[in-house]
């Protein structure tokens, strides 16, 4: 993986806290298929995963470490960002996600009110037509 990673500056880690649901997830491909790298959190058992109210199973990402940061609360608490590459991401765990049903929280904010859920299929094909545009 790349050593240089996408870290925002204080103020426009403010500004996209802000930003709607629709609008961080289109912040969200853009970051991850420019900076070629996705955060998620993890602990001793693996990578950490929710559930909503209906059950649906979902695996958090976010563009940046810092925003995956401010998600250390609760039942998180000691659970560390882990960071992944945007190939194995778009190779391994979005298809083997899209196969078990489990969804995509995509930059969840601390309160996980108005998170985007997606389908992993929609993100995989939401990031591969963001790469075409970088070849």
């Amino acid at each position: 993986m790349n050593s240089v990673y996408f870290s925002p500056k204080k103020q426009e880690i403010q500004n996209v806290l802000l930003l709607n649901p629709h609008q961080r997830y289109d912040y969200f491909i853009g970051k991850v298929a420019d900076w070629e790298q996705v955060w998620t959190l993890g602990n001793h058992e693996g990578l950490v995963t929710a559930q909503d109210d209906s059950q649906c199973l979902f695996l958090p990402l976010w563009a940046a470490k810092e925003y995956a940061e401010l998600c250390l609360t609760d039942e998180w608490v000691g659970c560390s960002p882990l960071p992944m590459t945007l190939e194995h991401l778009m190779t391994e765990i979005l298809p083997d996600m899209a196969s078990a049903n489990i969804k995509t929280a995509i930059m969840m904010l601390p309160n996980g009110k108005g998170t985007p859920i997606f389908d992993a299929q929609s993100v995989l094909d939401d990031l591969q037509e963001e790469c075409q545009q970088y070849e």
